[in-house]
């Protein structure tokens, strides 16, 4: 969340945006906020640690905010751009290659893929850590990543070599 950048809108209720491929993309403007309160005794008891574990909760909250209406855009662009694959709940290292493929990967200076993320559920998450191992030791799933990830480096340079620089 750090790192996305931010602007301030002074009015209206609309923010249009271009996409990647230069086509406007409009949404509603979404309103978060927090609010707190100090009871005298907590202040009295506890000083100023009172009110910055209130400023604490009231970040957090925000934050939560803020983070659900970010996930709830990249799904529905996602899936304005059918780049949606649905698991049904079953994880499989597979369905992570799967999405793989769709997915535009960049390489860092030294050829290693950077900036790619796959964004699931802690649930999915969970069993992605316990099948780690397994997928450590298939030797086919091994095969079809190193595919993907050559053919991924290929298409970045492809990218890269017809980029026009600007003076």
């Amino acid at each position: 969340m750090e790192t996305i950048p931010r602007r301030m809108m002074h009015e209206g209720d609309i923010v249009s945006v271009k996409s990647g491929k230069g086509l406007p993309v409009e949404s509603e403007v979404k309103q978060v906020g927090a609010g707190f309160m100090l009871r005298n005794e907590d202040i009295i008891a506890k000083g100023m640690d009172a009110y910055y574990a209130k400023l604490d909760e009231l970040t957090q909250s925000i934050k939560n905010q803020e983070e659900k209406i970010m996930l709830k855009a990249m799904e529905q662009a996602a899936e304005r751009v059918q780049n949606v694959i649905d698991a049904k709940g079953e994880f499989s290292f597979s369905t992570i290659l799967d999405a793989l493929e769709k997915m535009t990967v960049s390489f860092d200076s030294n050829g290693n893929p950077s900036g790619h993320n796959i964004i699931v559920s802690p649930s999915v998450y969970a069993k992605m850590q316990a099948k780690l191992p397994e997928f450590e030791k298939n030797q086919e799933y091994k095969e079809r990543y190193k595919e993907i990830m050559d053919r991924k480096r290929k298409e970045w340079l492809d990218r890269e070599n017809s980029r026009r620089l600007v003076d």
